[in-house]
């Protein structure tokens, strides 16, 4: 494969739903409920591509493809620091973005007014994840790039499980790998609608979005954000719709380390 050309994996992980019969059952009844225009139900998420160890020189690495959104993520340390001598790593979390990232237009590819919001929410994500006292007065930088933009809530989502599987793959100690999900929720005539893994149209016509972080096999949350207007009720109800892709995208996750 000639890598100046295509940055996208030799392999993929296919997604698998641990349990086929709720998902089916989660799908709405024809004529009761909208038709997302992919065909999705409402809890499903769109093809995931994932695959790790990408990047040969660094400690750690991870592709992944989400929709219209793909990046990749290296990983580099633990390296000893001559200017952090706490009892922790540092954690270092950069976002930047590719001439490509921005189809027709023309901002400048390195990092950009959005870099800093993803770079900080990436951190947040992670921090808790990490046995960071086990690794003393060093760094730990994690480079993610994202190569095409589908706005972002799918981009914060999408980093954070590729920057959890990437430092996996570079062999840093944690408590758990953590999956980044994201939904809307949609307003009808009829009903409040929460859709898991929004494309940008669902996005735009929606009423609130919720992004979140998690580690499946714990149980706990690292981050969650919500922005626009909705009631407790519905963020519950988003919540437990992402907690459950969150396990459905973990499945994946793990197969692909398992497998590189």
């Amino acid at each position: 494969m000639d890598r100046r050309r295509q940055v996208g994996p030799e392999t993929s992980a296919k997604l698998i739903y641990d349990d086929v019969q709720a998902t089916q059952e989660a799908r709405p009844e024809e004529g009761t409920t909208p038709v997302r225009s992919d065909g999705r139900a409402w809890s499903d998420l769109r093809s995931h591509f994932v695959k790790t160890g990408i990047v040969q020189d660094a400690n750690g690495s991870c592709y992944i493809e989400a929709g219209s959104t793909k990046l990749l993520c290296a990983v580099y340390g633990p390296h000893a620091s001559a200017i952090n001598t706490t009892p922790a790593a540092k954690l270092e979390v950069e976002v930047k973005f590719t001439p490509s990232t921005f189809p027709g237009s023309r901002r400048a590819p390195g990092k950009g007014t959005e870099s800093a919001s993803l770079s900080a929410d990436i951190h947040q994500a992670l921090l808790p994840s990490l046995l960071l006292d086990r690794i003393p007065r060093s760094t730990i930088s994690v480079h993610v790039t994202l190569l095409q933009w589908d706005g972002p809530l799918t981009d914060i989502s999408a980093g954070i499980t590729a920057a959890s599987l990437a430092l996996a793959s570079a062999k840093i100690e944690m408590r758990g790998l953590v999956i980044g999900t994201c939904a809307v929720i949609r307003q009808t005539e009829d009903a409040s609608i929460v859709a898991i893994d929004p494309t940008a149209d669902e996005v735009d016509l929606s009423v609130a979005q919720v992004s979140m972080a998690c580690m499946p096999a714990l149980g706990t949350l690292s981050l969650l954000e919500v922005s626009g207007k909705a009631s407790l009720t519905q963020i519950d109800q988003a919540i437990e719709r992402m907690t459950e892709a969150s396990a459905r995208m973990h499945s994946i996750s793990a197969t692909s380390l398992q497998t590189t």
